[in-house]
């Protein structure tokens, strides 16, 4: 009998264990590990709802009072406002300002018309359930909770680590979100308002938290249980307008309502929707500057819709040489099977199914400067779902990666080592990467394209190595006679074993650098081709063929003057090329004056092609960068910056014949005029 006893305890004490640790001598020195907290995690973050205790019960929120005011001891910016005061209602929804004494069914934001500007205004709100309610007093622990959460000084670890690991995991974009506040306002079994009294009590509980970390803000809705969804049904709650269900910026300038759901009958459905951080019935919206949801739109309920819906996707940018990975989100993926495609501009290609909120699409190179349309299709339907996103030069935006000490700029450098950042290649810093050179050439007026060169190093490269030095040996006996005509580039990192897409193929993302000149790579098998005076054929071929803005790097802030313009104190260049798509560049001393060609070749000059290229780009002549670098650029390294004398060479004189600077001596300023009624010009000619 006590053998049983002893047994039972022991089997009392093993359950118990599962859920605390047992304390243990430790060092002083040693940092204290809260094992409780990451089996808290684990059961917490299957719940929808977060905790809402009888302390946090507004008692002044109830029948005869709807609404409760907090002062926020932090900036929280919302819709491209700032607040630090907000309102909790009753009814559904949180204000930034005094809102309306009453509003007509349907709700229609912003508000059309202000009736009394004295007394009420366009509310700013935020709306997880816009609808007249009312607090059952029949039903325990009913009414509004609000807890205001600081998550430097909050002793709940549980509740900070939840909020973090919720908000990280949110929706596209919010990986590198660090929340320093919170605010949890929670609906609890509250009904419609005017229910008679013989009629079944049917009750709702809805939950919105916002996060923030006073220049981002995330909001989540979490909807538990949904059981009326009209407050002009005084007996069942079901016939007349749903409640609206959105954001309104106030001010009569934005809104954001969430359709095809808001003011619908199918509210009703989304408990069962949503599915932010796998949970059915949560949310997310990114709400700081525009609105964008982080939940997957149902486009086909609403046959009817006005517009095509947008879609909510991150980085909103990327280089025009492509391999930029954007995540995104529209359409719901429900079918991890579907044939899905993202279309950039005119190019398509396979998007990768994450979970039913989220694909990645991984761009492909668009030869174009500015917002192109992204859109995404699912078992070859439309393409509804779009967005605007923005394509790169790659000469304007920092590289990713990058050659230590310009040795990309010396003809025959000693070392060669390269550096990178790869988080946006991935986050496993053991995955193994390729390191290639691809090239640039302008061969026709069709669609000008990158051409893959070489793989670089047979070394094995970890991502997470973040640099590596190339052994220039190696390339002396290269021999890639179809690409010799080739002058410039771009080193290229990618994973060496990515995922496999659905028919089988590897899409991997790339890390690009700026463009280079090849000298270190192709001089050896040019000197093979033209003999000693490599340098000065490859010029004479481009011979024979041959308003304002900041130069990106000789300017007055950068000072990145050494290789193309030494001496000058800046440099402007042209704001808009010319008609036939040049451009021009002028370059001043500390003194102010005019460095010219004539005299050294680091004056500023005329360019074949304009540097931001010229509309509709996609043609040879006219690509941003790419253009500009192999008709003016690449020529300055054969014929100046390499050449035996560099400023004193023959080759040099032919290249800056055809780019003498302009010091605007021509230059016809407009003449004065004055104007009477209309249309009488007096000026004076010279």
């Amino acid at each position: 009998m006590a053998q049983l006893l002893w047994m039972f305890v022991f089997a009392c004490f093993a359950q118990l264990g599962k859920f605390q640790s047992v304390p243990k001598p430790r060092d002083a020195n040693v940092p204290v590990v809260r094992a409780p907290i990451y089996i808290d995690m684990k059961r917490f973050r299957t719940e929808l709802l977060y905790p809402h205790d009888r302390e946090y019960l507004v008692d002044t929120i109830n029948r005869g009072q709807a609404i409760r005011d907090t002062p926020l001891p932090f900036r929280l910016p919302f819709f491209g406002f700032d607040f630090r005061y907000i309102w909790i209602h009753r009814d559904g929804y949180i204000l930034f300002n005094k809102g309306l004494l009453e509003y007509a069914s349907p709700v229609k934001f912003p508000t059309p018309f202000i009736r009394d500007p004295t007394r009420e205004e366009d509310p700013s709100l935020i709306a997880p359930w816009f609808s007249y309610q009312d607090i059952p007093n029949s039903v325990e622990g009913a009414g509004v909770y609000s807890q205001l959460v600081n998550l430097a000084s909050e002793k709940n670890e549980s509740l900070k680590q939840r909020i973090r690991i919720d908000f990280k995991d949110a929706m596209i974009g919010s990986a590198d979100f660090e929340p320093t506040y919170a605010i949890i306002v929670t609906w609890k079994n509250v009904t419609h308002a005017n229910r008679m009294p013989s009629s079944t009590l049917k009750t709702n509980t809805y939950q919105a938290v916002i996060a923030t970390d006073e220049k981002r803000t995330y909001v989540m809705f979490n909807y538990d249980a949904i059981n009326w969804i009209s407050d002009k049904d005084n007996y069942d709650g079901q016939k007349g307008t749903p409640p609206f269900i959105g954001f309104n910026a106030g001010n009569r300038t934005r809104a954001y309502e969430f359709e095809p759901y808001s003011q619908q009958p199918r509210v009703s459905r989304l408990p069962s929707l949503g599915f932010g951080n796998g949970l059915n019935g949560r949310f997310y919206f990114q709400v700081d500057e525009e609105i964008w949801p982080g939940c997957c739109i149902e486009r086909y309920l609403d046959i009817n819709w006005p517009t095509r819906p947008k879609l909510t996707f991150f980085p909103r940018y990327g280089s025009m040489l492509g391999g930029t990975t954007v995540n995104v989100t529209g359409p719901c993926f429900f079918d991890p099977r579907s044939i899905i495609r993202c279309k950039f501009d005119t190019l398509e290609t396979d998007g990768i199914y994450r979970s039913p909120n989220h694909v990645s699409c991984i761009s492909p190179p668009v030869m174009y400067h500015g917002y192109v349309d992204l859109s995404v299709s699912i078992d070859q339907g439309p393409f509804l779902f779009y967005g605007k996103y923005y394509i790169q030069p790659p000469d304007m935006v920092e590289a990713d990666v990058n050659v230590l000490d310009g040795s990309d700029k010396l003809e025959a450098p000693e070392r060669f080592t390269i550096q990178w950042k790869h988080e946006k290649l991935t986050w496993d810093v053991r995955s193994p990467v390729t390191v290639a050179l691809w090239g640039y050439r302008e061969t026709s007026e069709n669609y000008p394209k990158l051409t893959y060169i070489d793989v670089l190093t047979d070394d094995t490269i970890l991502v997470g190595d973040r640099h590596h030095s190339l052994d220039l040996e190696v390339y002396k006996n290269r021999w890639n006679w179809d690409k010799l005509d080739i002058h410039y580039g771009f080193i290229a990192i990618n994973l060496t074993e990515p995922e496999i897409l659905r028919d089988g193929s590897r899409q991997s993302p790339v890390l690009w650098s700026g463009p280079l000149p090849l000298g270190w790579y192709f001089r050896h098998q040019w000197h093979r081709k033209y003999g000693k005076n490599w340098k000065k054929d490859i010029c004479e071929d481009w011979y024979y063929r041959e308003k304002y803005s900041d130069h990106l790097q000789c300017n007055e802030i950068d000072r990145k003057c050494e290789t193309f313009h030494k001496a000058a104190y800046h440099c402007v260049r042209s704001g808009r090329p010319a008609v036939g798509g040049a451009g021009q560049l002028c370059c001043y001393d500390d003194h102010g004056e005019l460095i010219r060609t004539g005299d050294t070749m680091y004056g500023g000059r005329p360019a074949r092609a304009f540097q931001f290229g010229k509309h509709p780009f996609k043609q040879r002549m006219m690509i941003p960068s790419l253009s500009y670098w192999l008709h003016d650029v690449a020529p300055y390294f054969f014929c100046c910056k390499w050449a035996e004398g560099e400023d004193d060479a023959e080759s040099c004189d032919m290249f800056k014949y055809w780019r003498t600077s302009q010091d605007c001596s021509l230059y016809q300023p407009p003449g004065v005029a004055s104007v009477f009624g209309d249309p009488h010009f007096l000026t004076l000619i010279v």
